[in-house]
């Protein structure tokens, strides 16, 4: 199976602070939910904004950021280069990669990559995963 044929899924922020502010298994869900060949990315410029927020904030979503940065190793998710803002890079990949898949719970660029044609994956009430 070749690189083209497998199904980009890019991982936001606020997506990645899910497992531990809603109590959402993610990656086990996304592997359901997702039937088709896939491989989960993220952005450099996100796994920056997790470690700022962890070491910024000593609450809960400073504790969110800093699961989520250990959940991307423990899953062994590629980083793959893209520079700040987050929402542009996202785009800008959205639209040079038709059919990949953006996990984000940001209702600004929900809309976005929906009129960019994108497919979008995000949390639905307390604990539902969604793919519109």
């Amino acid at each position: 199976m070749n690189r083209e044929s497998v199904t980009p899924v890019v991982l936001d922020t606020n997506f990645l602070l899910l497992p531990v502010t809603h109590k959402v298994r993610i990656f086990d869900r996304l592997i359901h939910m997702i039937p088709e060949p896939h491989r989960m990315i993220t952005f450099s410029c996100v796994v920056e904004e997790l470690k700022a927020l962890s070491e910024k904030d000593h609450g809960k979503k400073g504790a969110a950021a800093g699961t989520a940065i250990k959940l991307l190793h423990a899953h062994k998710i590629q980083v793959e280069e893209a520079a700040h803002p987050v929402d542009e890079a996202l785009i800008k990949y959205a639209s040079a990669h038709p059919g990949c898949i953006i996990c984000t719970n940001d209702r600004a660029l929900k809309k976005r990559l929906r009129e960019a044609k994108a497919y979008v994956i995000s949390l639905r009430g307390r604990d539902t995963l969604v793919r519109i």
